[in-house]
């Protein structure tokens, strides 16, 4: 990770909400590099949180639900 690259993502951990700390963590999720989050790569990303949470005793919720309810919040 060069100086540059490391810099960007500190700015991008630090305000989530700032269009380009957006556009980084969208391409750090776009494992293919295609333009598209697939529900392939947004559950590859869910099953580690998923452990996490399981790790620390927090009740967690099947990646098939959480999908529903995002799905309900868009349209």
């Amino acid at each position: 990770m060069s100086y540059t690259e490391f810099v960007w993502f500190l700015l991008s951990e630090e305000d989530k909400t700032h269009p380009t700390a957006i556009e980084y963590w969208f391409r750090c999720m776009d494992l293919d590099g295609d333009g598209y989050l697939s529900m392939y790569e947004l559950e590859y990303f869910y099953e580690e949180q998923l452990q996490r949470m399981e790790a620390i005793g927090i009740e967690t919720l099947p990646f098939e639900d959480c999908l529903c309810q995002v799905h309900e919040q868009i349209t």
